[in-house]
């Protein structure tokens, strides 16, 4: 299955790469005695102009296209446990992993990668109220200090 994805995605990226046409139903070309530029509608970039706090593009800029075809658990240095996933209400997260004095942030995220929500693990054992947080797809990611140590999917019930 993931030779599919990334047979997929390697043949649209290769089409995008070399394959582009213009394709223009309108431009013009205006001049001044001081600049001159001419342009075509639904062109891909070709290129910019910058002087100063002037910048003159050509075309138009698109954002790069990303196919996901797995999520996987990405954990260092630490075991981390998430029950109940899927959960209705409160989930805990076990980190015996947790050295005295320690405190780790869990952030809880949308799809789109959104910070949902921000909790502090200091004990071996934490319970969160997740009541609040609508039905759907999520994942956790778990900070100390800025390098995510732990990644996973949750899965909210109503």
């Amino acid at each position: 299955m993931n030779k599919v994805y990334v047979l997929i995605f390697f043949a649209f990226t290769i089409q995008n790469m070399v394959g582009q046409t213009v394709i223009s139903n309108g431009g013009d070309e205006l001049s001044s005695s001081n600049a001159k530029i001419s342009f075509t509608i639904g062109e891909t970039l070709i290129g910019d102009f910058i002087k100063s706090n002037e910048n003159i593009s050509q075309g138009f800029h698109s954002n790069p296209i990303f196919l996901v075809s797995d999520i996987k658990n990405i954990t260092k240095e630490i075991t981390v446990e998430i029950y109940p996933n899927p959960t209705t209400a409160v989930l805990n997260v076990q980190c015996l992993d947790l050295k005295n004095n320690e405190t780790l942030n869990l952030h809880i995220l949308s799809p789109n990668g959104q910070v949902i929500n921000t909790f502090q693990l200091a004990e071996p054992i934490s319970m969160f109220d997740l009541t609040e947080l609508a039905k759907g797809n999520y994942f956790i990611q778990i900070y100390k200090f800025t390098e995510i140590i732990f990644t996973s999917k949750l899965i909210k019930n109503e």
